[in-house]
C-alpha cells in the first residue's frame, strides 16, 4: 500500500499596516496605528495674566495661550489674517505663557495659529482685546508749605510745594481727602512744582493731591499738610446793586442786592436799612469777592440799604448808604390773551397752553419762566390768565399749545410750535 503526501502551498499576504506588538497578561496583543499625519491645532483661548484686567497702564502684558499641543509653535498675531507676527514660541503642554513687547497706547487685538511639521493651522477668531492707557500719572511724594513757611498764618492763598512729580502732569490740590474739593492746579515743568490755594475762609485746612496726565488721574494721595488761616477783621462792601429786580421803583417787595467791593470768601453780609445797620433785612455767606442777599419784605416806598460784613474774627463797621429801592407795591393784574388753537387735543383733558414771559425778547422756551392754563372744562381751553407779578417796564410773551399726547417738554411728539412774541408794558 502507498501513502501520497500532497503539500498545498500557503499563500502568505502582506499588508501596508504596522503592527504594533505589546506585551499582555496571557500573550500579546496587537494594536493598528494610523499612518495619518497629525495637523496643528488652534488655541481655544488668550487671557490676561499681567495685569488681569483691561484697560491698564501696562504696556507688555503677559498673555496665556491655552488648548495647544505640546511641541507646536504658537505664533500671536495681531490681525485676523494672522500676517502681523507679534511673538512665537513652542509650546511645551497645553498651554503657553507669552510677554508681549511694548505696545503703544490704544486698543490692541490678539488672534493665534499653530504649526509643526505638517503645516498651519487657520488663523484663529479675536480671542483677546487690551487697552494700554498709556503711563500711569504719578502722585507727588510729599507736600508742604511754601509761602507762608508756618502755620496759622493771616494768609488766604497759601503756596504748596509738592515734590516727586513728573514734567508734563497737572498737579492738583484739594482740601479734602476725596480729592473732589479743587482749591489749585499747576503744571508741573520738573520734580517739584508750587500750587497756590485759590481764596480760603478763615478755619483749618487739611491739603491732599493728585495729577492727572493724558492717560488718566492718579489716586488722591494720603499725604496731606495741614495749614489754619486766621483770617483778618472783615471790611463793609463798598457797593450795593439790584440783582432782582434790575431796576428802580418797582413791584418786587423782596429785592435781590449784589454786594462787592470789600467783601471776602467766608464773610458773612448782612444789609440793613438803617444807617446804624440794627434794622437787618437780609443775610448770605460769600464763596467769593461778592454775593446776592435776598431781601425779606418790604413795605412801599422808598427804603435805603446799608451793610455790613462778619466773620470768626469779628465784625466791620455799618457802611453809608449805598442803594435805595422804591417799592411801589404789588403790581396790577395784567390780563393775557391769545388767540385759541384749534386742535381737538388741545381742548380737552390734557391739553391747554402754556405761556412762557420774560423781561428781554426773544424768548427762549427752554429756560424763560411760565404759567400753564391747563383745560378744564366746557368746548375749549382757556384764552387768557391774568398776571401780578409783572415788573415795570415790557414783559414778552409767547404761547404754546400742548396735548395729553404730545406735552410740553414731553418725547412722544412736538407740541404746537409758540405764538408770535408780544409784548405788555407796565408804567
Amino acid at each position: 500500500m502507498k501513502i501520497f503526501l500532497i503539500i498545498f502551498p500557503m499563500l502568505i499576504l502582506f499588508t501596508s499596516c504596522k503592527l504594533a506588538v505589546k506585551k499582555v497578561a496571557g500573550g500579546i496583543n496587537t494594536t493598528k496605528v494610523s499612518n495619518e499625519p497629525v495637523l496643528p491645532t488652534v488655541a481655544t483661548s488668550i487671557t490676561l495674566v499681567t495685569p488681569g484686567t483691561s484697560p491698564n497702564f501696562i504696556s507688555m502684558p503677559t498673555v496665556q495661550v491655552s488648548g495647544v499641543i505640546s511641541g507646536e509653535v504658537i505664533q500671536i498675531f495681531s490681525n485676523d489674517n494672522c500676517t502681523g507676527l507679534i511673538s512665537s514660541s513652542v509650546a511645551t503642554s497645553s498651554s503657553k505663557i507669552f510677554a508681549i513687547s511694548p505696545l503703544t497706547v490704544g486698543t490692541h487685538n490678539f488672534y493665534t495659529n499653530s504649526t509643526n511639521a505638517v503645516g498651519t493651522s487657520p488663523c484663529s477668531a479675536l480671542l483677546l482685546s487690551y487697552n494700554y492707557l498709556g503711563v500711569a500719572p504719578t502722585v507727588a511724594t510729599s507736600i508742604a508749605l511754601f509761602s507762608p513757611s508756618v502755620s496759622p498764618d493771616f494768609d488766604s492763598t497759601p503756596t504748596l510745594l509738592l515734590s516727586g512729580v513728573v514734567s508734563g502732569e497737572v498737579v492738583k490740590v484739594y482740601k479734602n481727602s476725596s480729592c473732589t474739593l479743587l482749591v489749585g492746579s499747576a503744571s508741573a515743568t520738573g520734580s517739584s512744582v508750587q500750587v497756590t490755594s485759590s481764596a480760603l475762609a478763615p478755619g483749618t485746612y487739611s491739603f491732599y493731591t493728585n495729577s492727572t496726565n493724558a492717560a488718566a488721574t492718579s489716586i488722591c494721595s494720603s499725604l496731606s499738610v495741614g495749614y489754619q488761616y486766621l483770617g483778618v477783621t472783615p471790611t463793609s462792601g463798598t457797593s450795593m446793586v439790584l440783582a432782582y429786580p434790575t431796576s428802580s421803583p418797582n413791584y418786587v417787595s423782596t429785592p435781590s442786592i449784589t454786594v462787592s467791593g470789600g467783601v471776602a470768601n467766608g464773610d458773612t453780609v448782612k444789609i440793613f436799612t438803617n444807617p446804624i445797620c440794627t434794622t437787618q433785612v437780609g443775610s448770605a455767606l460769600a464763596w467769593d469777592t461778592s454775593v446776592v442777599v435776598p431781601s425779606s419784605a418790604l413795605g412801599s416806598g422808598i427804603t435805603n440799604f446799608y451793610t455790613y460784613s462778619t466773620n470768626i474774627i469779628g465784625s466791620s463797621s455799618c457802611s453809608g448808604l449805598l442803594l435805595s429801592y422804591n417799592y411801589f407795591g404789588p403790581s396790577p393784574p395784567v390780563n393775557v390773551s391769545w388767540t385759541a388753537n384749534r386742535e381737538t387735543a388741545v381742548n380737552k383733558v390734557g391739553g391747554g397752553y402754556r405761556v412762557y414771559y420774560s423781561t428781554t425778547s426773544n424768548i427762549n422756551t427752554a429756560v424763560a419762566s411760565y404759567k400753564n392754563v391747563p383745560y378744564v372744562s366746557g368746548p375749549s381751553a382757556p384764552i387768557s390768565t391774568a398776571f401780578s407779578n409783572l415788573l415795570i417796564g415790557s414783559t414778552y410773551f409767547k404761547i404754546v399749545g400742548y396735548s395729553s399726547l404730545n406735552p410740553v417738554g414731553g418725547s412722544s411728539g412736538s407740541h404746537s410750535s409758540p405764538s408770535s412774541e408780544f409784548s405788555v408794558s407796565l408804567p
